[in-house]
């Protein structure tokens, strides 16, 4: 069964940046845009790698399994830190002493990427500074795992007004569905709300938001067939027809990359399924086109089991 668990993968060997201080984990984060409209998403990109010459014994951020302990998204304003909306996670520490932990070998990556707007408040425009945080301090207790704090780099990215009719129409649309919230969390805004984005598509010709929401009425089917199997071929069809339509619009070179490496899945998923010399073009391809990325590795992940 296809899985979104929490968007991780383990990967490889990889092009490796600097070790932060003499730490032999480092943690770099990247945005899909600079510049975003009021309430579009804003992706990010988490990578963690092991730069050291041995094993690194790690608590999980990501991967299948889902999170056992969330980064914190640090996200400034100029000098006022905005408030995180996100989940709050426990964690049973009976249960992390338990588990069989990953270890992090050397050149080993693990990478997921996040929609920060469900763990961010960012509902107005203006210009805005992130880092990310991965604090394990709180495993201390538990023998052989790295407990310690990690910051990624910072990145910078600006919120606008829409000046498209169109994109007005859609952010006008979501910012009333957000007022109507019974409760202040934006967590999962629009993948919990498939008649938002059906609402989007329906009453604007919007293509950055059509996008969006095209992307996440697929992620919205996906979610749902972990579930209920019943008609599978018939959602995975209709999975792939929205994630098409997001390759189609005017979605960042970035989205356009986890649109086709969900294609990718979905076809996997499906019956008959695709031919594997059809697996590995499509895979190659979305390796070339969009290089050093969550759906790149994924896609090298499924070239890799081929073999």
């Amino acid at each position: 069964m296809l899985t979104l668990a929490s968007h991780g993968v383990m990967a490889g060997e990889g092009d490796l940046g600097l070790p932060i201080g003499n730490m032999s984990l480092g943690l770099n984060i990247s945005l899909d845009r600079k510049e975003y409209l009021q309430w579009e998403p804003v992706f990010v990109e988490a990578t963690m790698t092991n730069h050291g010459k041995s094993g690194v014994r790690v608590v999980q951020f990501g991967g299948a399994g889902g999170d056992l302990l969330s980064l914190s998204y640090r996200c400034m304003s100029g000098k006022a830190m905005l408030a995180g909306m996100g989940k709050v996670v426990c964690v049973d520490m009976g249960a992390v002493r338990k588990m069989q932990l990953p270890t992090f070998q050397p050149r080993q990556k693990c990478v997921l990427w996040q929609d920060i707007r469900n763990r961010v408040d960012l509902r107005k425009a203006g210009q805005f500074k992130l880092d990310v945080i991965y604090d394990t301090t709180k495993f201390e207790s538990v023998k052989g795992v790295w407990a310690s704090i990690l910051t990624s780099n910072e990145v910078e990215f600006e919120v606008v007004l829409p000046e498209n009719e169109e994109d007005a129409k859609a952010s006008g649309i979501v910012d009333k569905a957000v007022k109507n919230l019974k409760t202040p969390s934006l967590s999962n805004l629009y993948e919990s709300n498939p008649e938002l984005c059906r609402k989007i598509l329906a009453e604007t010709h919007s293509s950055r938001f059509a996008a969006v929401a095209s992307f996440y009425l697929a992620q919205n089917i996906i979610s749902d067939l972990e579930f209920h199997t019943s008609n599978k071929q018939k959602k995975l069809d209709e999975a792939i027809g929205y994630l098409e339509k997001c390759v189609q619009s005017d979605s960042s070179p970035y989205l356009k990359g986890l649109a086709k490496y969900y294609i990718l899945q979905c076809k996997l998923d499906s019956e008959p399924k695709p031919s594997n010399d059809e697996v590995r073009k499509m895979s190659n391809s979305l390796i070339k086109e969009h290089p050093d990325t969550f759906a790149a590795m994924k896609a090298k992940e499924i070239l890799d089991a081929l073999k």
